[in-house]
């Protein structure tokens, strides 16, 4: 094995210690060495690497591996890095999160992320398993919600909605695009929440901009429904209300509201409602100048 490099990663979610029952505070694991497994295959694993190492790399859930959709996993990069650590806190929150894992028959599994990760799309996933040989392994895996799989995923979502489609078997549309609509009943809904806001994310679709209907929605109405969402969603994975205090919150809302209507005021006085990618665009611009 290649030894890659050590990091100290902060824990910004101190509920995850709870999630584990370990027994006492901490705030970072510190010594956390990465080593790569095949060293024969060194394609496109350069992406992973620089995350694993990145001073900024922060655990911030506890997640269920097998709640993962399958496409959301890159592919395209290497996931035979292990981890192992010399310091006695962190190996006894390994311990914990293993048997976690093992009293709920569940795949506890570590997310990490930084801030450029997260404007990419990108997480690393950390989770112990026991191997063939009866010994524990950590690993890791790298998550995209910009692969090629994801990406085209998400056109046939926006193709559906635009256009009313169905896929006839409802079985396949749970398989293909989880039960969103019933993420409260999901203990582990971290995901679910996270492609309810991809939803209505940056990447090209298919959708048209709407005009007035005859079933007598307002497209005024349908406007300001849409815009509040993307503001909401836009705050939600920036983290404003962490940033900000309530009075400044609303007031950047406010701020970002009035800009967006400013902007897009040509399609408000012909009742068109734009896609969500155009507005949604917008929005984030406006964060970027803001502040948010």
């Amino acid at each position: 094995m290649k030894y890659i490099g050590s990091n100290i990663i902060r824990i910004s979610n101190a509920r995850i210690l709870d999630q584990i029952s370990y027994p006492s505070s901490l705030d970072a694991l510190s010594d956390v060495r990465f080593y790569k497994r095949d060293l024969a295959d060194q394609a496109n694993s350069s992406a992973l690497e620089k995350l694993l190492l990145d001073s900024e790399l922060k655990l911030v859930n506890l997640v269920d591996l097998d709640n993962i959709p399958f496409w959301l996993f890159d592919r395209s990069v290497s996931s035979d890095y292990l981890v192992y650590t010399t310091d006695p806190s962190t190996e006894g929150f390994f311990s914990a999160v293993l048997q976690a894992s093992i009293i709920s028959s569940k795949s506890a599994t570590l997310l990490l992320e930084t801030v450029k990760s997260v404007r990419e799309g990108r997480y690393v996933l950390v989770y112990p398993v026991i191997n063939s040989e009866e010994r524990v392994e950590i690993n890791t895996a790298l998550l995209s919600f910009r692969n090629s799989v994801a990406v085209e995923l998400n056109k046939v979502r926006n193709l559906m909605l635009a256009q009313k489609l169905e896929l006839g078997d409802p079985e396949s549309q749970k398989t293909l695009f989880l039960e969103l609509d019933e993420q409260e009943k999901k203990e582990d809904n971290f995901f679910d929440t996270y492609l309810r806001k991809r939803s209505l994310s940056r990447q090209k679709s298919f959708q048209k901009p709407t005009t007035a209907s005859n079933d007598g929605t307002d497209p005024q109405e349908v406007f300001v429904g849409l815009l509040d969402k993307c503001i909401l969603s836009e705050f939600r994975m920036r983290s404003v209300g962490k940033k900000i205090s309530k009075s400044e919150y609303k007031e950047l809302y406010g701020l970002i509201s009035r800009s967006t209507k400013f902007i897009l005021r040509d399609k408000l006085r012909k009742n068109e409602v734009p896609a969500v990618d155009e507005m949604a665009d917008i929005v984030s611009e406006l964060c970027n100048v803001l502040g948010g």
